[in-house]
């Protein structure tokens, strides 16, 4: 990944890397684009975007073995990580009570005009506890 960070925060987009954690330092390498920030940025309020990239960088981040370990000294574990995102997103991009969790699992409205309502309805489960699915 490619990206810039102004520890003077001269833009949003610096103020989000360094609530996220994403600003390439030590070289660390850049965990999203710029282009995805700025375009998160100029589509949603900066609160809701902070979430949804913090969500979305979770999804991303679970899927990775939990820890990693090179050559060069860098130790990551996501677990952590990705629960604080996940944190972030609940509060900084809040789901709505329509779409709350309710038991193990959730129901998520896709927006497709195009298809009716029961086909347009995901049904997310597990097996007790959180999914640690979020959308």
């Amino acid at each position: 990944m490619s990206g810039t960070w102004d520890p003077g925060l001269s833009t949003w987009r610096d103020h989000a890397r360094l609530l996220l954690g994403d600003t390439g330092q030590d070289s660390a390498p850049y965990l999203e684009d710029d282009t995805t920030y700025n375009g998160m940025l100029a589509a949603y309020p900066y609160d809701r975007a902070v979430g949804k990239l913090a969500r979305g960088l979770a999804a991303r981040y679970a899927q990775e073995p939990d820890w990693y370990d090179d050559d060069g000294g860098t130790k990551v574990r996501w677990l952590y990580r990705v629960q604080q995102w996940n944190r972030m997103a609940d509060q900084y991009d809040p789901v709505t009570q329509s779409n709350a969790a309710v038991g193990t699992g959730f129901q998520y409205v896709a927006s497709n005009p195009g298809l009716p309502d029961p086909q347009n309805v995901f049904n997310v489960s597990g097996s007790g506890g959180d999914t640690g699915m979020r959308f």
